[in-house]
Formats: structure tokens, C-alpha cells, sequence
């Protein structure tokens, strides 16, 4: 089944509402996906209820970064039977259907992924190579 056939068909909550969330939600309305969306220190986003509380009913969580992989809701939703996958691989499992052929760098570690990223996106811009740098830096 095709991703967006998938999102469609599912009982989606976004994990958080901050600068992640917002760019899941614009995505999921601009493809008239329906969801909820749950953080425990925001009331509204775009316009929209935010919740701190489940339904039960949730079968997939699109997370973002920064929450603990500990936090209770995560335990909750694995028990309630939901899929849970993070904005990386929601975005991921997009291109391979959108554009499978997009190369993708990724950069991890403590310090310095900031300025890497800048650096790679600079050196592949001077190369005439097409590439946006995205996650932490700028664009989620």
C-alpha cells in the first residue's frame, strides 16, 4: 500500500508540538490526512486542539525529536498496538515512493552536525549539485 493510502487509512497522532509537529501537521493537512496531535506543554498548533492525553485508539505515532524514548506515552502506545515511526522515517519512506532516486547524507554525533551539515550542503551546492540542508538546521 502506498504511504499516503497508509496515512489515509489510519488513526494518526503527531507527537509533539514544536517546530517538527508543525511541519508533520502543514504536511498532513495539505494531503487532507486526518489526526491528533499530542504534547503536554502546548495547547494549540496551526489553529488546532493539541491534547495531553491519548484516545487509546491512536494506530500510528509520527514523533518528533527530543522526546525521551522512556516517556510514558511511548509505553502507552506500543500497549494500545501503535505503529510509531519518527519524522526521519516518515520522510524516508516518503522519497523512497516520491523520489526514489534523491541521495540522502545524514550526519549524527555530539558536536559539530550544525556546521557539517553547512559545509556538505555548501561544497554540494559549489558543485552544482542540487541539496538542502534540513533537520536541526533549518528546514525539519
Amino acid at each position: 500500500m502506498a504511504i499516503l493510502e497508509k496515512l489515509k487509512s489510519k488513526k494518526i497522532v503527531v507527537i509533539g508540538a514544536g517546530t517538527t509537529g508543525k511541519s508533520i501537521t502543514n504536511f498532513l493537512i495539505e494531503k487532507k490526512i486526518e489526526f491528533t496531535i499530542y504534547d503536554e506543554k502546548i495547547e494549540e498548533l496551526n489553529g488546532l486542539p493539541v491534547s495531553n492525553s491519548l484516545t487509546g485508539k491512536e494506530e500510528l505515532a509520527l514523533i518528533s525529536p527530543g522526546w525521551r524514548p522512556d516517556h510514558h506515552v511511548f509505553k502507552e502506545l506500543k500497549n494500545a498496538g501503535a505503529e510509531l515511526i519518527s519524522e526521519i522515517d516518515l520522510a524516508y519512506l516518503l522519497k523512497t515512493e516520491i523520489n526514489p532516486s534523491q541521495i540522502w547524507l545524514a550526519v549524527t554525533g555530539t558536536n559539530g552536525k550544525t556546521t557539517c551539515v553547512q559545509m556538505l550542503e555548501s561544497i554540494l551546492s559549489e558543485s552544482d549539485l542540487r541539496a538542502v540542508g534540513c533537520g536541526n538546521v533549518g528546514l525539519p
